[in-house]
């Protein structure tokens, strides 16, 4: 018997993102030009980022190495710690953000999440290990091995 194995690289760009502000009693999402991760001058309250990824071509039998995600830094920041929960839907094709009142914190999420405390982002358009993500492939691959996953679905 012989085992064949290939490895591929995929780049999967995120297709729809939204910040949900939220505060006591009230939530409302952003659909502005760029994220803030923990917290924007313009609102108060918790902050949550929602990415999706759409039409993503990997069959539910695939074993995830390694996942991560780049972004690009706009302006200088310059943050104290921070420290942010990446999580994944549960559910296996996820439905596009819209302006609903929490329709990114009220989302069903695998109780696993990954903690990335990125630094320093020094420079405007910075893109490189301080703006990677750690690797999110544990979390990936619990929503890719779901039997109801299928080639091309979403994920956010």
């Amino acid at each position: 018997t012989t085992l064949v194995t290939t490895t591929t690289t995929l780049t999967i760009p995120i297709t729809h993102f939204s910040e949900e502000y939220k505060s006591t009693n009230e939530s409302w999402v952003d659909t502005s030009t760029d994220l803030e991760f923990c917290f924007d001058s313009d609102y108060s309250g918790e902050q949550i980022v929602g990415l999706l990824f759409s039409s993503i071509d990997i069959p539910n039998s695939a074993i995830i190495n390694s996942a991560k995600i780049q972004f690009i830094a706009k302006g200088n920041v310059s943050l104290d710690f921070v420290a942010l929960n990446i999580f994944v839907e549960a559910n296996v094709s996820p439905f596009d953000f819209d302006f609903r009142k929490f329709n990114i914190s009220r989302r069903t999420r695998i109780p696993e999440y990954v903690i990335w405390t990125p630094p320093t982002w020094n420079s405007d358009l910075e893109s490189g290990i301080n703006q990677e993500t750690p690797n999110l492939a544990s979390i990936i691959q619990r929503i890719i091995s779901n039997e109801n996953w299928n080639n091309n679905n979403n994920n956010s």
